[in-house]
């Protein structure tokens, strides 16, 4: 950003007829990954992370790539559609149904699904 504002100052850039968003991709060093090339990236830092294709998101791959995630950094999940939300409503990531025991099955209830979708839904 700073070099786009120096380019301006110099007269050797019009904000009016460069496309922003081209000029930010331009000049902004940018690592792309693919799922499978996860484990590439992890030791790394970064301020902003964008996830897409969320159908193919699997648990391990959302811990490895949020934990490279700067503190006050940015996590962003693509979804194509709201059918893609419900997808993750129907994930069965409740470990509570493995591990409870006969002793405490009623007392626990896994709210994390609902939490997420609702703090999703929010945004």
């Amino acid at each position: 950003l700073k070099q786009v504002q120096k380019l301006v100052k110099r007269g050797l850039l019009d904000p009016n007829t460069d496309d922003p968003f081209e000029l930010f991709i331009s000049s902004t060093p940018i690592r792309y990954c693919y799922y499978s090339e996860t484990q590439n990236v992890l030791g790394n830092t970064y301020g902003m992370l964008v996830l897409q294709d969320f159908e193919s998101l699997t648990p391990n791959i959302l811990a490895r790539t949020v934990e490279t995630v700067a503190g006050g950094g940015l996590v962003v999940v693509l979804l194509r559609t709201m059918s893609s939300l419900r997808h993750l409503h129907a994930l069965s990531m409740d470990i509570h149904s493995r591990l409870a025991t006969e002793s405490h099955g009623p007392v626990t209830r896994p709210r994390f699904n609902e939490r997420l979708l609702l703090t999703l839904s929010a945004s």
